[in-house]
């Protein structure tokens, strides 16, 4: 499937429905280029994620030990402790 474009004056180009229907695209999607050769580009349209993918990851790791909901205690919880 060959579809020519004109790049705008800001350096964009609309990619042709037929393209975004094929690869599923909708608005807000991501997509990555690839330059292959001198002369072509490859789209792909990336996975998902929600806005907090990998965030807790660095707390995940092996050597991070687990703890318990006991342990779990703001720093300051002490100056509120009413015992």
């Amino acid at each position: 499937m060959d579809e020519l474009r004109t790049i705008t004056e800001k350096g964009s180009v609309r990619i042709p429905e037929a393209i975004r229907s094929l690869l599923g695209l909708c608005k807000g999607d991501r997509v990555s280029f690839k330059v292959e050769g001198s002369d072509s580009i490859v789209l792909k349209k990336e996975a998902k994620q929600s806005s907090t993918a990998g965030l807790l990851d660095p707390y995940l790791t092996p050597s991070t030990p687990g703890v318990g909901i006991e342990e779990m205690r703001f720093p300051f919880a002490e100056q509120y402790d009413e015992s």
